[in-house]
């Protein structure tokens, strides 16, 4: 039976790119796609030691739409 809290490399890039893509949407900012997908990976990264990973998305982009609205209206 397959481990149901792995992620493959290819799924978690997956998972990058759509939040990414969704935090670039929502901001209205695609000349900043870069810089917010520099700042995904780095979110992800902070979960690499989390057995199960099924969430990880949902945290990252919680953490950062905060964050980068901040930013955004500063």
């Amino acid at each position: 039976m397959a481990d149901l809290g792995s992620m493959s490399g290819s799924d978690e890039s997956r998972d990058i790119q759509l939040v990414t893509t969704r935090l670039v949407e929502e901001l209205a900012e695609p000349q900043k796609e870069g810089e917010i997908r520099t700042a995904v990976e780095s979110e992800f990264k902070k979960f690499d030691d989390v057995p199960i990973r099924e969430f990880v998305p949902v945290f990252v982009e919680r953490r950062l739409r905060a964050d980068l609205r901040g930013r955004s209206s500063a």
